[in-house]
């Protein structure tokens, strides 16, 4: 009794019942364990299966796919017995640890592939995800059985901004990269119209419309109308500030085109959000429309188990009146079959008396003949017997008087008897009535036992019916309440994704105002730059030629002997190497 007692003493465990449920999930197979505080029925098992794979789906779900509601279209269960998949219809072919395979309609996005079921993991709580993080795999503990599994808080997360490769700022380096833009059919040189379009394509506009084609003219050093790498570097050397434009504003496109294409992907997220959001919406309606229909039917079931009850009461009533009505009727038939019994032995008694009346008369005939047989005799002893004929006359009187008397009980005994035998028929058929009323209620009560029976069972059936009603009324406000958050959730999705575009379209329209800003403030810088060079080419050409003019009055009047021209001009006539603390270094703007 002590170890009993031990063993009592330790609380029970609830043991888990877990099914495992694989589907194919942007053609990768995947399998979870779901588990349940007991056997679910098809109404629970299926909502919580839907939960379950479209909170999974909508964390796999690649960013070119567009958000659409998880339904399920059929579930197999692989049969041990028949060792084959069959489809799953019932609660009943649920067992522990049973392999599930839920099938979808086929889309342009979705299509069940052929392939091996991984084993199984538990599901991940979306929750604690943050926006911005990517999916991770699927393995984590699911939340408890008993509360619906909650949707996750899926936010628009398009394509992150990467910064391009890193690229130096260094004068080779955008002189390489400009040159790079320029050379549109990597051809190593460049053209007079892709030169042209590249300073129209990036905004590097002039008051004259000829400087483009002059400038072109002044790269092209040797005149074969294409300008090479090293012509290029010796016009970035000239014009350093139309390459830092250059180079600034097609890194200026690249973030422009780059902010675009996000807020492209935001918008497109924003749209599909909405439509899961519609969609979410229409679910949510429809578990609503299911919720009243499942609480009108349940309504209907405790309608239909009260009527049930009520009418097992008024049967219960009338069987409870026959059962007394039958009662009453057997103590009826059991004093007519007592009558009868006494009928009986009055019957009994009536044929011993006339027996015995019988043998008396027959005692007294008997003597009436021998007393005959002796007058007789006497009679013809006349005379020796008439003393005694007198006698004999009075005892022949007494005999007969003993006849007339035992034929009178005889026929009294007979009266009596047939008295008797017509009570006897009497009782019996009254006897039989009884019985015959005996049947007929037994029959009755045997009815209204069969009516209670059968309102019984309809009790049942009812009281069946109204829990069904219950859970199904259960397992629809669960679905209500899961589609109402993921409905939640959609919204702070939408959310999330109009926000994001609102940001990148402000900070796009921040981006582009400061770029048009810092090209206006270059704009004149560019003017100004072109005609300085243009000035200062003018000079040189206008000092060559004084000084091609100086050589030759020298060389006319004989003064050769005059010393050259000073180093420092004649280093004027060639670019100087760019220099590092050179003021062109300096970019006009910064990113």
């Amino acid at each position: 009794l002590q170890f009993l007692y031990f063993i009592d003493s330790n609380p029970p465990t609830t043991s888990m019942f877990t099914i495992l449920v694989a589907a194919d999930l942007f053609a990768v197979k995947t399998n979870f364990e779901l588990q349940f505080l007991s056997p679910p029925t098809m109404i629970e098992f299926q909502a919580k299966v839907e939960a379950v794979l479209a909170t999974e789906s909508s964390l796999r779900r690649p960013l070119d796919v567009p958000m659409e509601p998880f339904v399920i279209q059929k579930m197999q269960i692989f049969d041990d017995v028949v060792e084959q998949w069959v489809d799953l219809t019932s609660q009943v072919q649920l067992k522990g640890y049973s392999q599930v395979y839920v099938l979808q309609k086929e889309t342009a996005f979705h299509r069940e592939i052929q392939s091996k079921i991984p084993p199984p993991c538990k599901t991940i709580p979306a929750l604690t995800m943050s926006p911005t993080m990517p999916p991770p795999p699927p393995a984590y503990i699911s939340p408890s059985p008993v509360d619906p599994v909650p949707p996750p808080i899926v936010q628009a997360s398009p394509s992150p901004i990467l910064p391009p490769a890193v690229i130096g700022e260094s004068h080779q380096d955008k002189v390489r990269q400009v040159f790079n833009i320029m050379d549109e059919g990597r051809i190593g040189s460049i053209r007079e119209q892709a030169f042209i379009d590249s300073l129209v394509k990036y905004r590097v506009e002039f008051d004259n419309p000829s400087i483009p084609t002059e400038l072109f003219q002044k790269a092209d050093s040797n005149g074969d109308e294409k300008v090479d790498f090293g012509e290029f570097q010796r016009f970035a050397e000239l014009y350093p500030t139309i390459l830092d434009s250059l180079f600034y504003r097609w890194k200026d496109q690249i973030a422009e085109d780059k902010l675009t294409a996000s807020i492209t992907a935001a918008e497109k997220a924003a749209e599909a959000a909405h439509e899961k959001l519609r969609a979410a919406k229409d679910a949510v309606d429809m578990a609503g429309n299911e919720v009243i229909n499942n609480e009108a039917q349940l309504e209907a079931a405790i309608s239909n188990l009260e009527a049930a009850q009520a009418s097992e009461g008024e049967a219960k009533a009338v069987l409870e009146q026959a059962q007394e009505e039958t009662s009453r009727v057997r103590q009826a038939v059991s004093s007519k079959v007592q009558e009868a019994a006494h009928g009986r032995e009055d019957i009994r008694k009536a044929e011993v008396a006339q027996a015995l009346t019988t043998r008396d008369l027959d005692a007294a005939t008997q003597a009436l003949r021998q007393q005959q047989e002796e007058r007789d005799r006497t009679i013809q002893k006349i005379e020796e017997l008439q003393k005694l004929l007198a006698a004999q006359e009075l005892e022949v009187a007494t005999r007969e008087s003993n006849v007339a008397s035992a034929e009178d009980k005889k026929f009294n005994a007979q009266a009596e008897l047939d008295a008797c035998n017509e009570r006897s028929k009497l009782i019996a058929n009254e006897l039989t009535v009884a019985e015959g009323e005996l049947v007929r209620v037994q029959d009755i009560q045997r009815d209204k036992g069969v009516a209670h029976l059968q309102s019984k069972d309809a009790v049942a059936r009812a009281g069946v019916k109204k829990e069904g009603a219950v859970r199904d009324l259960l397992g629809a406000k669960e679905s209500e309440t899961a589609k109402k958050m993921i409905q939640a959730n959609t919204e702070k999705e939408v959310a999330g994704c109009e926000d994001l575009a609102a940001s990148l379209r402000t900070e796009c329209d921040e981006h582009v105002a400061k770029r048009r800003n810092a090209e206006e403030e270059e704009r004149p810088l560019l003017g100004e730059e072109v005609r300085l060079r243009f000035q200062r080419e003018t000079l040189e050409k206008q000092e060559a030629n004084l000084r091609s003019s100086h050589r030759t009055f020298h060389s006319g009047h004989n003064r050769s002997g005059m010393p050259s021209a000073s180093p420092a001009r004649a280093l004027s006539h060639s670019p100087q190497p760019h220099s590092p603390s050179s003021p062109y270094d300096t970019p006009t703007k910064h990113h």
